[in-house]
Protein backbone atom coordinates (compact mmCIF):
# COMPACT_ATOMS: atom_id res chain seq x y z
CA UNK A 1 0.00 0.00 0.00
CA UNK A 2 1.07 3.32 -1.11
CA UNK A 3 1.10 6.22 1.50
CA UNK A 4 0.76 10.10 0.74
CA UNK A 5 4.59 10.50 1.61
CA UNK A 6 5.09 8.32 -0.85
CA UNK A 7 6.06 5.10 0.92
CA UNK A 8 4.81 2.21 0.81
CA UNK A 9 3.44 -0.51 3.31
CA UNK A 10 2.89 -3.54 3.41
CA UNK A 11 -0.59 -5.12 3.52
CA UNK A 12 -2.34 -7.01 6.52
CA UNK A 13 -2.88 -10.66 5.58
CA UNK A 14 -6.50 -10.22 5.24
CA UNK A 15 -5.61 -8.03 2.51
CA UNK A 16 -2.92 -9.51 1.03
CA UNK A 17 -4.92 -12.74 0.77
CA UNK A 18 -8.21 -10.43 -1.14
CA UNK A 19 -5.39 -8.89 -3.49
CA UNK A 20 -3.93 -12.60 -4.41
CA UNK A 21 -7.39 -13.55 -5.54
CA UNK A 22 -8.50 -10.98 -6.99
CA UNK A 23 -5.11 -10.78 -9.44
CA UNK A 24 -6.01 -14.71 -10.04
CA UNK A 25 -8.68 -14.03 -11.47
CA UNK A 26 -11.40 -16.03 -12.68
CA UNK A 27 -9.85 -19.06 -13.12
CA UNK A 28 -9.35 -19.34 -9.55
CA UNK A 29 -11.39 -22.29 -8.33
CA UNK A 30 -12.83 -21.96 -4.53
CA UNK A 31 -11.53 -23.44 -1.60
CA UNK A 32 -14.36 -25.71 -0.58
CA UNK A 33 -16.11 -24.95 3.04
CA UNK A 34 -14.40 -27.40 5.62
CA UNK A 35 -16.22 -29.50 7.32
CA UNK A 36 -18.10 -30.60 4.03
CA UNK A 37 -17.40 -34.01 2.63
CA UNK A 38 -16.54 -34.17 -1.21
CA UNK A 39 -19.42 -34.80 -3.50
CA UNK A 40 -18.95 -38.19 -4.92
CA UNK A 41 -17.63 -38.86 -8.47
CA UNK A 42 -19.59 -41.76 -10.31
CA UNK A 43 -17.26 -44.18 -12.73
CA UNK A 44 -17.93 -44.30 -16.31
CA UNK A 45 -18.81 -47.76 -17.48
CA UNK A 46 -16.84 -48.91 -20.08
CA UNK A 47 -19.13 -51.21 -22.75
CA UNK A 48 -18.67 -54.95 -22.80
CA UNK A 49 -17.88 -56.55 -25.66
CA UNK A 50 -18.68 -53.90 -28.21
CA UNK A 51 -16.08 -54.58 -31.28
CA UNK A 52 -14.22 -50.81 -32.01
CA UNK A 53 -15.46 -48.67 -34.84
CA UNK A 54 -13.83 -49.77 -38.10
CA UNK A 55 -12.02 -46.90 -39.08
CA UNK A 56 -11.37 -45.73 -42.49
CA UNK A 57 -7.33 -46.56 -42.69
CA UNK A 58 -8.38 -49.98 -41.48
CA UNK A 59 -10.83 -50.93 -44.61
CA UNK A 60 -8.39 -49.34 -46.98
CA UNK A 61 -6.14 -51.73 -45.47
CA UNK A 62 -8.47 -54.75 -45.96
CA UNK A 63 -9.23 -53.99 -49.24
CA UNK A 64 -5.61 -53.61 -50.53
CA UNK A 65 -4.53 -56.76 -48.50
CA UNK A 66 -7.92 -58.67 -50.98
CA UNK A 67 -6.53 -57.11 -53.88
CA UNK A 68 -2.99 -58.51 -53.29
CA UNK A 69 -3.73 -62.07 -52.45
CA UNK A 70 -2.86 -64.83 -55.34
CA UNK A 71 -5.91 -66.59 -56.91
CA UNK A 72 -5.14 -70.18 -56.61
CA UNK A 73 -5.77 -72.41 -60.16
CA UNK A 74 -8.52 -74.70 -59.28
CA UNK A 75 -7.29 -78.54 -58.31
CA UNK A 76 -6.61 -80.54 -61.52
CA UNK A 77 -8.93 -83.54 -61.24
CA UNK A 78 -6.90 -87.14 -60.32
CA UNK A 79 -7.56 -89.82 -63.34
CA UNK A 80 -8.53 -93.29 -62.57
CA UNK A 81 -6.49 -95.99 -63.62
CA UNK A 82 -8.32 -99.16 -63.82
CA UNK A 83 -6.65 -102.58 -64.97
CA UNK A 84 -8.25 -105.36 -66.30
CA UNK A 85 -7.96 -108.50 -65.01
CA UNK A 86 -5.97 -111.10 -67.42
CA UNK A 87 -8.79 -113.84 -68.66
CA UNK A 88 -7.59 -116.90 -69.91
CA UNK A 89 -8.94 -117.30 -73.47
CA UNK A 90 -12.60 -118.29 -73.38
CA UNK A 91 -12.01 -121.73 -75.83
CA UNK A 92 -9.96 -122.70 -72.04
CA UNK A 93 -12.74 -121.76 -69.90
CA UNK A 94 -14.87 -124.74 -68.53
CA UNK A 95 -18.64 -124.19 -68.81
CA UNK A 96 -20.29 -124.21 -65.54
CA UNK A 97 -21.08 -127.48 -63.92
CA UNK A 98 -24.84 -128.31 -63.18
CA UNK A 99 -25.23 -130.80 -60.17
CA UNK A 100 -27.75 -133.31 -60.60
CA UNK A 101 -31.22 -132.97 -59.78
CA UNK A 102 -32.60 -133.68 -56.16
CA UNK A 103 -33.62 -137.60 -56.26
CA UNK A 104 -37.43 -137.37 -54.69
CA UNK A 105 -38.30 -140.61 -53.52
CA UNK A 106 -41.77 -142.40 -52.65
CA UNK A 107 -42.49 -142.71 -48.72
CA UNK A 108 -41.63 -145.95 -47.22
CA UNK A 109 -44.55 -148.47 -46.55
CA UNK A 110 -44.91 -151.49 -45.00
CA UNK A 111 -42.61 -151.58 -42.81
CA UNK A 112 -41.30 -154.11 -40.00
CA UNK A 113 -38.27 -153.95 -37.50
CA UNK A 114 -36.03 -156.25 -36.21
CA UNK A 115 -34.75 -156.42 -33.11
CA UNK A 116 -37.42 -154.09 -31.01
CA UNK A 117 -35.50 -153.97 -28.08
CA UNK A 118 -32.01 -152.33 -27.10
CA UNK A 119 -30.29 -151.58 -24.40
CA UNK A 120 -29.97 -148.12 -22.57
CA UNK A 121 -26.34 -146.00 -23.25
CA UNK A 122 -25.46 -149.03 -26.25
CA UNK A 123 -25.63 -149.03 -29.38
CA UNK A 124 -28.06 -151.80 -31.43
CA UNK A 125 -27.98 -153.19 -34.88
CA UNK A 126 -31.74 -152.41 -36.57
CA UNK A 127 -32.69 -153.88 -39.83
CA UNK A 128 -35.46 -152.39 -41.41
CA UNK A 129 -38.04 -154.27 -44.20
CA UNK A 130 -40.94 -152.69 -46.32
CA UNK A 131 -40.81 -151.02 -49.54
CA UNK A 132 -39.10 -148.00 -50.51
CA UNK A 133 -36.07 -148.16 -48.46
CA UNK A 134 -32.83 -146.34 -49.75
CA UNK A 135 -29.38 -144.88 -48.43
CA UNK A 136 -31.26 -141.36 -48.57
CA UNK A 137 -34.11 -142.74 -46.22
CA UNK A 138 -33.43 -140.96 -42.80
CA UNK A 139 -34.40 -143.13 -39.67
CA UNK A 140 -34.87 -141.52 -35.99
CA UNK A 141 -35.50 -142.86 -32.79
CA UNK A 142 -37.10 -140.65 -30.30
CA UNK A 143 -35.82 -138.00 -32.59
CA UNK A 144 -32.39 -138.74 -32.81
CA UNK A 145 -30.94 -139.19 -35.84
CA UNK A 146 -29.58 -142.77 -36.13
CA UNK A 147 -26.48 -143.90 -37.90
CA UNK A 148 -26.86 -146.08 -41.38
CA UNK A 149 -24.76 -148.73 -41.82
CA UNK A 150 -25.79 -150.73 -44.67
CA UNK A 151 -28.68 -150.89 -46.80
CA UNK A 152 -30.48 -153.40 -49.92
CA UNK A 153 -32.77 -151.16 -51.64
CA UNK A 154 -35.25 -150.49 -51.96
CA UNK A 155 -36.40 -153.46 -49.28
CA UNK A 156 -34.12 -153.29 -46.70
CA UNK A 157 -32.18 -150.40 -44.21
CA UNK A 158 -29.98 -151.23 -41.91
CA UNK A 159 -28.42 -148.76 -38.62
CA UNK A 160 -27.34 -148.32 -35.08
CA UNK A 161 -29.74 -146.75 -32.96
CA UNK A 162 -28.60 -143.64 -31.13
CA UNK A 163 -27.55 -143.52 -27.69
CA UNK A 164 -30.16 -142.77 -24.74
CA UNK A 165 -30.03 -143.24 -20.99
CA UNK A 166 -33.54 -143.88 -20.06
CA UNK A 167 -35.28 -146.92 -20.83
CA UNK A 168 -38.92 -146.94 -22.48
CA UNK A 169 -40.75 -147.18 -25.44
CA UNK A 170 -39.60 -144.79 -27.98
CA UNK A 171 -41.04 -143.99 -31.82
CA UNK A 172 -39.49 -144.59 -35.01
CA UNK A 173 -39.87 -142.16 -37.66
CA UNK A 174 -38.56 -142.88 -41.52
CA UNK A 175 -38.49 -140.00 -43.91
CA UNK A 176 -37.15 -140.42 -47.79
CA UNK A 177 -36.45 -136.83 -49.90
CA UNK A 178 -39.19 -135.04 -50.99
CA UNK A 179 -41.54 -137.54 -49.28
CA UNK A 180 -44.17 -137.21 -46.29
CA UNK A 181 -42.84 -138.52 -43.04
CA UNK A 182 -43.61 -142.33 -41.92
CA UNK A 183 -44.14 -142.48 -38.26
CA UNK A 184 -44.35 -146.34 -36.20
CA UNK A 185 -45.29 -145.50 -32.52
CA UNK A 186 -43.87 -147.07 -29.88
CA UNK A 187 -41.85 -149.51 -32.19
CA UNK A 188 -38.26 -149.71 -30.17
CA UNK A 189 -38.28 -150.53 -26.91
CA UNK A 190 -34.71 -149.04 -24.44
CA UNK A 191 -34.17 -151.92 -21.79
CA UNK A 192 -32.35 -151.47 -18.62
CA UNK A 193 -28.48 -151.65 -19.25
CA UNK A 194 -28.01 -155.15 -17.81
CA UNK A 195 -24.94 -156.04 -15.41
CA UNK A 196 -21.88 -156.73 -17.22
CA UNK A 197 -20.23 -160.05 -17.02
CA UNK A 198 -16.39 -160.82 -17.59
CA UNK A 199 -15.24 -164.52 -19.42
CA UNK A 200 -11.41 -163.92 -19.87
CA UNK A 201 -8.61 -161.20 -19.38
CA UNK A 202 -5.36 -161.67 -21.26
CA UNK A 203 -2.34 -161.86 -20.94
CA UNK A 204 -2.04 -162.63 -17.41
CA UNK A 205 0.46 -161.28 -16.05
CA UNK A 206 2.75 -157.91 -16.80
CA UNK A 207 5.09 -155.62 -15.11
CA UNK A 208 5.27 -153.58 -12.30
CA UNK A 209 5.78 -150.41 -13.76
CA UNK A 210 2.40 -150.96 -15.04
CA UNK A 211 1.38 -150.00 -18.51
CA UNK A 212 0.62 -153.71 -19.99
CA UNK A 213 -2.31 -153.83 -22.70
CA UNK A 214 -5.13 -156.38 -21.67
CA UNK A 215 -8.06 -156.90 -23.13
CA UNK A 216 -11.15 -157.98 -20.98
CA UNK A 217 -13.91 -159.89 -22.60
CA UNK A 218 -17.19 -160.57 -21.73
CA UNK A 219 -20.89 -158.95 -22.18
CA UNK A 220 -23.20 -156.44 -20.90
CA UNK A 221 -20.84 -153.53 -21.70
CA UNK A 222 -20.97 -150.35 -22.92
CA UNK A 223 -19.17 -147.18 -24.28
CA UNK A 224 -18.42 -145.60 -20.56
CA UNK A 225 -17.69 -148.83 -19.22
CA UNK A 226 -14.59 -148.89 -16.76
CA UNK A 227 -11.93 -151.66 -16.48
CA UNK A 228 -10.51 -151.60 -13.03
CA UNK A 229 -7.39 -153.13 -11.96
CA UNK A 230 -6.91 -153.90 -8.12
CA UNK A 231 -10.03 -151.50 -8.07
CA UNK A 232 -7.95 -148.96 -9.86
CA UNK A 233 -9.92 -147.28 -12.47
CA UNK A 234 -7.66 -147.96 -15.98
CA UNK A 235 -7.43 -145.89 -19.08
CA UNK A 236 -10.30 -147.96 -20.89
CA UNK A 237 -10.76 -148.65 -24.74
CA UNK A 238 -14.79 -149.76 -26.02
CA UNK A 239 -14.20 -151.91 -28.56
CA UNK A 240 -17.69 -153.19 -28.35
CA UNK A 241 -20.35 -154.85 -25.97
CA UNK A 242 -17.89 -157.97 -25.66
CA UNK A 243 -14.67 -156.29 -25.90
CA UNK A 244 -12.52 -153.80 -23.24
CA UNK A 245 -9.00 -152.93 -24.07
CA UNK A 246 -6.75 -151.49 -20.92
CA UNK A 247 -3.73 -150.43 -19.39
CA UNK A 248 -2.48 -151.90 -16.24
CA UNK A 249 -1.81 -149.09 -13.51
CA UNK A 250 1.61 -149.86 -11.52
CA UNK A 251 1.33 -152.49 -9.43
CA UNK A 252 3.60 -154.47 -6.50
CA UNK A 253 5.77 -157.21 -7.84
CA UNK A 254 4.53 -160.76 -7.34
CA UNK A 255 1.01 -159.93 -6.44
CA UNK A 256 -1.65 -161.36 -7.90
CA UNK A 257 -4.95 -158.99 -8.08
CA UNK A 258 -8.58 -158.48 -9.50
CA UNK A 259 -10.01 -157.30 -12.62
CA UNK A 260 -13.22 -155.32 -12.80
CA UNK A 261 -15.51 -153.93 -15.10
CA UNK A 262 -18.31 -151.06 -14.31
CA UNK A 263 -20.69 -149.85 -15.94
CA UNK A 264 -22.16 -146.22 -16.02
CA UNK A 265 -24.91 -147.03 -13.68
CA UNK A 266 -23.04 -148.50 -11.07
CA UNK A 267 -23.20 -152.07 -11.76
CA UNK A 268 -19.97 -154.08 -11.88
CA UNK A 269 -18.07 -157.49 -12.57
CA UNK A 270 -15.36 -158.90 -11.52
CA UNK A 271 -12.46 -161.36 -12.31
CA UNK A 272 -10.74 -162.52 -8.71
CA UNK A 273 -7.09 -162.70 -9.31
CA UNK A 274 -7.06 -162.49 -12.85
CA UNK A 275 -3.93 -160.45 -13.65
CA UNK A 276 -0.61 -160.96 -11.64
CA UNK A 277 2.76 -158.52 -11.57
CA UNK A 278 5.64 -159.93 -12.29
CA UNK A 279 9.12 -158.92 -12.11
CA UNK A 280 10.11 -161.11 -15.40
CA UNK A 281 8.28 -158.78 -17.51
CA UNK A 282 9.78 -156.08 -16.79
CA UNK A 283 12.23 -154.44 -19.66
Amino acid sequence: MTTETGRTEPLPPEAASDHAADEAGPTAEAAEPEGQPAAPTEPIAEPEDQPAAPTESTAEADDEAAQEAPTLPPPEPIAAVLHEPELPPADLVPPPSIGPAPRWLPAPASLEMEPTEGPVLAETRVTLRGDHLYRESIVRFDGLIAMPIGAAPPRELTVRTPLRDKPGAVEVTVQNPGAPLVVIAQAFRYAPLPPPAITGVAPHAGAPKGGTEISVTGQGFVAWSVVLVDGVRSETTFVDAHTLDARTPPGKSGAMVDVGVENPDGKRALAPRAFAYDERYAR
